[in-house]
C-alpha cells in the first residue's frame, strides 16, 4: 500500500508541474496522475482520503461565505437552481424519449446530467478568488440547491425501479439533527475557539476546528446525508465566530493536499481501453453534454436577470458533470435502470466534461474579465490597518478612536481582540496569512503598520 501511494504521489507531482509549465490548470496534471496510476494503485486506496478532500474543502465554502451570505442567495438558490435542474432535465429526457428510451431511464439521466461538481468548481471559484463575484455567488446558489435536490433522487432509484425504498424517515431526522448542531455551533463557536486561542497552542485550535467539521459530515452521514454537506453546515457556523479567518487559514493545506487525490480519483475512473475503443461515442456526447449543461446554467442565470457576462460565466461554470451523478449512476446501475454499456459510457464522458471545466471557467474568465468590488471581505476602504496590538499598536489605535480614523486590527491575543471588537475592527489570526489579511481589508487600506516584535515574522507579513 505504501508503495502505491508514493508511485501516486510522485505521478501526481510530475503531472501538476508538467501542467504548470505548460500553463494548464493542476486539475488536468491531477486527472492524468490518475489515469496513468489505475493500472498499479487500487481505487480503494486513495478514496477514503478523497471523500475528506471534498469534505475540508466544502468546510471552506462555509467559512468564506457565512450564513448571511447564504440567506442573500435564497433567491439565487431556489429559483435558479429550480430552472438550471428543471431545464437540463427536460432537455436531456427529451432527447433520450426521442431516442427511444423508456420515461424513468430518460428523467434519471437527464438529472445526472444536471447535476454539476460542487467539488471542481468551487475549488477553482475559490483559487480565483471569485465565490463573492456575481457569477461566483450565483454559481453557488445552484451548486447547493442540487446538492440538497441530489438527496431524494438517489433515495428515489429504487422506486424508479419498481422496487419499495426506505429512508426518508431518516433524511427527515437527519435534517432536523443537523438544524439543532447548526445552531448549538454558532452559538457555542466563539467561545469554544476562543478558550483554545487563548492556550496559544495551534495544534488544540486545529483539532477543535477539526472536530467540528468532521462531526458533521459523521452526523449528515449517519442520516444518509452528503457529509460534505455536513461540513457546509459545519463551515456557516463557525463562519459566525470571530476565529473564521483563523480556521480557513489552519485547514487550507490539508484542504489543498485531500482535494488533489480527489482529483486523482476521477481519473481513476477512466477506463483507457473503454476510451480507445468507443472514442468518437465519448466526444460527442461529452460535448453534448457540456453545451446542453452550458445553456441550462445560462438561462437560469438569464431569467433571474443576470447581464450578460454573468450569463456567461455561470453558464460555463456548470457546464460539467458532478461527483454525485456517478454515485447516482452507480446506484442506478445496481437497480438495473441502467445497462453496463450506458453506465460506462456516461462515466467517460462525466469524467471528460469534469476535465473540461479547467478550461473553460478560466477561458471565460479571461475574455469577459469579472468584477468585484473592492472591499467585499470588509467594509472597511482607505482605512488605517494595525497588524499587532502592543505598545504602538495601542498608541495607533487610541490615536485612530480619537481623530475618527476608519481603522482595523489584527493580533493573536484573543482577549485583546475581544476587548476592543466593539470599538473597531478586531482581526484574531496570523497576519502572515492572507485569509486573515484579506479579512482585515489589507487590500483596501490606506496604510499598514506592522509593530510586531519578531522580525521574521514581520517579513513574512511583507511578503503577503
Amino acid at each position: 500500500m505504501e508503495t502505491q501511494l508514493l508511485a501516486m504521489l510522485a505521478l501526481a507531482v510530475t503531472a501538476v508541474y508538467a501542467s504548470y509549465r505548460l500553463r494548464l490548470h493542476p486539475l488536468v496534471g491531477y486527472v492524468i496522475a490518475g489515469l496513468l496510476a489505475t493500472p498499479f494503485v487500487p481505487a480503494g486506496a486513495v478514496t477514503k482520503l478523497a471523500e475528506l478532500g471534498v469534505i475540508l474543502l466544502m468546510f471552506t465554502i462555509g467559512l468564506e461565505f457565512s450564513t448571511e451570505r447564504i440567506i442573500e442567495l435564497r433567491r439565487l438558490l431556489v429559483i435558479g437552481g429550480s430552472i438550471q435542474v428543471g431545464v437540463t432535465t427536460a432537455l436531456i429526457a427529451a432527447v433520450l424519449l426521442a431516442l427511444g428510451q423508456n420515461l424513468s431511464t430518460a428523467f434519471l439521466l437527464g438529472v445526472m446530467v444536471a447535476l454539476s461538481s460542487t467539488a471542481i468548481v468551487a475549488s477553482m471559484l475559490q483559487e480565483r478568488d471569485e465565490l463573492i463575484t456575481p457569477h461566483g455567488r450565483m454559481t453557488m446558489g445552484i451548486l447547493l440547491f442540487q446538492d440538497i435536490i441530489a438527496i431524494p433522487i438517489l433515495l428515489a432509484v429504487p422506486l424508479l425501479a419498481g422496487h419499495a425504498t426506505t429512508g426518508w424517515l431518516s433524511i427527515i431526522e437527519g435534517v432536523a439533527a443537523l438544524g439543532l448542531a447548526y445552531v448549538l455551533a454558532r452559538r457555542l463557536a466563539d467561545s469554544t475557539l476562543h478558550e483554545a486561542a487563548r492556550t496559544r497552542s495551534g495544534q488544540l485550535f486545529l483539532m477543535l476546528v477539526l472536530l467540528t467539521c468532521f462531526s458533521f459530515a459523521f452526523l449528515a452521514q449517519h442520516f444518509g446525508i452528503s457529509p460534505a454537506f455536513g461540513a457546509f453546515l459545519a463551515g456557516l457556523a463557525v463562519a459566525g465566530s470571530s476565529y473564521h479567518s483563523t480556521a480557513l487559514s489552519t485547514v487550507l493545506p490539508f484542504k489543498d493536499l485531500l482535494t488533489g487525490l480527489f482529483f486523482i480519483s476521477i481519473g481513476m475512473l477512466l477506463q483507457p481501453a473503454y476510451l480507445a475503443a468507443h472514442i468518437v461515442e465519448v466526444l460527442v456526447l461529452t460535448l453534448t453534454l457540456i453545451l446542453l449543461k452550458f445553456l441550462g446554467g445560462a438561462l437560469a442565470s438569464r431569467a433571474l436577470g443576470a447581464p450578460f457576462r454573468t450569463m456567461l460565466l455561470t453558464g460555463g461554470a456548470l457546464a460539467q458533470v458532478g461527483e454525485f451523478s456517478l454515485i447516482i449512476g452507480q446506484s442506478a446501475l445496481a437497480a438495473g435502470i441502467l445497462g453496463t454499456d450506458t453506465y460506462t459510457l456516461f462515466l467517460s464522458a462525466a469524467v471528460l466534461s469534469m476535465l473540461s471545466a479547467s478550461v473553460i471557467l478560466p477561458s471565460l474568465s479571461s475574455w469577459f474579465p469579472t468584477t468585484k468590488k473592492p472591499g467585499e471581505h470588509s467594509p472597511l476602504s482607505g482605512h488605517l490597518l494595525i497588524i499587532g496590538y502592543g505598545m504602538t499598536g495601542t498608541i495607533l489605535h487610541e490615536a485612530a478612536k480619537k481623530s475618527g480614523i476608519a481603522h482595523a486590527i489584527i493580533d493573536m491575543n484573543p482577549d485583546t481582540i475581544r476587548k476592543v471588537s466593539g470599538t473597531s475592527t478586531a482581526v484574531y489570526g496570523d497576519a502572515s496569512q492572507p485569509s486573515v489579511l484579506s479579512r482585515a481589508g489589507a487590500a483596501t487600506a490606506k496604510v499598514i503598520t506592522i509593530g510586531v516584535s519578531d522580525s521574521k515574522a514581520a517579513e513574512r507579513i511583507v511578503a503577503n
